[in-house]
Order: structure tokens, then C-alpha cells, then sequence
């Protein structure tokens, strides 16, 4: 699970298909190249320090987060553009008011660690309002992390999706046709999410989830990120061959982040109530 939105960054930085991911990674084992790791895996890497620390507010995520643009390679376009560059050479006070789809990732794991909706609705806000400063992107990260959530439980596909549709008026839509509306400015992480969940709406395991979100045409990056995690929180499982071909092509500190994080998962798997295996 928590490789998922690592996979997402193999598969979409090179490979385009998980047919070429397979060739790819073999070739990639072999000469050492590493994965190009996307800003949405920047934001997630930096919640998993956020989430292992006492203080959980928006101002030690961003300090996390800019500890990380600082040490980690910072040139590469993909993970962070101009924009983000800019606002992450700022104080925390310069606000960055973004409806864009990059605040769903990161919030999805705080499903896992959250104890009741009450601290998950907390959390999400707090971290959520740190990079996506707007009612809209706040509202889909929370309804993102309430299906980790809903995961956590052990709650089954069906039930899941019931209770989407009860409290957040989720309703599933042609994933083609949905990819086709407008995903500009306000109501963009809606739109993303909303597709995002249509994608695990009609699949029926973690790879037929990827599969289907390669499909797509609009915003594919985040698009396929938010499916891998959705889909690895609902599903449980992920192939190995997908995570070894991973793991084998991380930079160290993006794989010392991960596996601490893990660790700390396993240690606290009764606090938070996490009834699977942490994988």
C-alpha cells in the first residue's frame, strides 16, 4: 500500500503502460535509473513526516515540506514547476490558493491514522489548507481520506461506495465522459476526485483500477496517482513484481522516508486501529 503512489510515478514517468513498466523495469534494475519522483510523491513523503510528528499543524507541514524541497533534487519540472517553486521560497503567510488535484494523494493516507472522523475531518483541514487553501480542495481531500478510511474498517466495496453516495452525493459516472468535463479553476479537485472514483468504481482489483485509469486522457498524472492509492487502500494488495521493480529504483531518502513511515505504521497498528497488514 504504501508503494502505491510510487508505482504511480514509475509507471507514469516512463513506461505509460504496466506491459512497459514490466520491460522498462527490467532494463532499469539493471542500470540503476531512478524513478522521477512527481510533486504529488513529494507532498506524500512530506505527510508521512507530518503525520510521525506531536505537532500536526499546517505550519510544521510546511516547514517539513520545505526541509524536503531544500534537501531533495529540486530542478526537475515534474515535481515541482514554477509556481510551487515560488510559493515554497515563501513564508508560510503567502498563501497559495490552489483548486488543483495535487492535495488528494497526500490527504488519503491521513485515512489511515485518523481515530474517528472528528480527528480525521482535523487533520485533513490542517494539513489540506497548508497547499490547496479553498473550501472545494478541502471538502475532496476529506471525502478521499474518509475512503481510507471506510478501508481501515474493513468496510467491503459496496458499503463504501453507499456511504459516498449518502454523504458526499457521489455518483458513479462514465469514467470517458467524465475525463471530458471541464477541469479548469474552481472545482477541479472535485472533478478529479469524482473520476478518480469512478475509475475504482468499475474495477475489480488494483491492476484492472491501473488499467483503467491508463485510459484516460485529461490530468492523467494525478488521476492515476489518486487511483493507485485509493485502489491499494481497497484492494490490499499489490504484485509484488510491481513493488520490487519500484523499491529497486528509489532514491535513498525518498526509500528511508517511506519505510520509516511503515515502521511507524506497524508500531501503532492497535492505536489507530489498522486491521490489515501494513505492506
Amino acid at each position: 500500500m504504501l508503494d502505491s503512489f510510487l508505482i504511480a510515478d514509475a509507471i507514469i514517468g516512463k513506461s505509460e503502460t504496466l506491459e512497459n513498466f514490466k520491460k522498462d523495469g527490467r532494463l532499469s534494475i539493471n542500470t540503476k535509473e531512478e524513478i522521477e519522483i512527481s510533486k504529488y510523491s513529494v507532498f506524500i513523503l512530506a505527510t508521512f513526516s507530518w503525520i510521525m510528528q506531536e505537532d500536526k499543524t499546517s505550519s510544521k507541514y510546511f516547514e517539513i515540506l520545505q526541509e524536503l524541497y531544500s534537501s531533495y533534487p529540486n530542478t526537475n519540472s515534474r515535481k515541482y514547476g514554477k509556481g510551487l517553486s515560488h510559493w515554497l521560497s515563501k513564508p508560510l503567510e503567502y498563501l497559495r490558493i490552489s483548486y488543483d488535484g495535487s492535495c488528494l494523494p497526500q490527504a488519503i493516507f491521513l485515512g489511515l491514522v485518523a481515530i474517528n472522523t472528528d480527528e480525521l475531518k482535523m487533520l485533513v483541514t490542517e494539513l489540506t489548507k497548508t497547499t490547496h487553501n479553498t473550501s472545494e480542495a478541502i471538502e475532496a481531500s476529506y471525502t478521499a481520506a474518509y475512503f481510507a478510511y471506510l478501508c481501515k474498517n474493513l468496510k467491503s466495496k459496496n458499503v463504501i461506495f453507499e456511504e459516498l453516495k449518502n454523504n458526499f452525493s457521489y455518483s458513479p459516472q462514465n469514467i470517458q465522459e467524465d475525463n471530458k468535463q471541464n477541469y479548469v479553476h474552481i472545482g477541479k479537485a472535485n472533478r478529479i476526485l469524482q473520476t478518480a472514483l469512478d475509475v475504482i468504481y468499475i474495477s475489480d482489483s488494483y491492476i484492472d483500477a491501473l488499467n483503467n485509469a491508463l485510459t484516460l486522457k485529461i490530468e492523467k498524472d494525478i488521476i492515476f496517482s489518486t487511483v493507485s492509492i485509493l485502489a491499494a487502500c481497497l484492494y490490499k494488495v499489490v504484485p509484488m513484481y510491481l513493488k520490487a521493480v519500484t523499491n529497486s529504483r528509489l532514491p535513498n531518502e525518498v526509500f528511508k522516508i517511506k519505510e520509516n513511515f511503515k515502521k511507524f505504521l506497524i508500531d501503532n497498528k492497535e492505536k489507530y486501529n489498522i486491521l490489515f497488514p501494513i505492506i
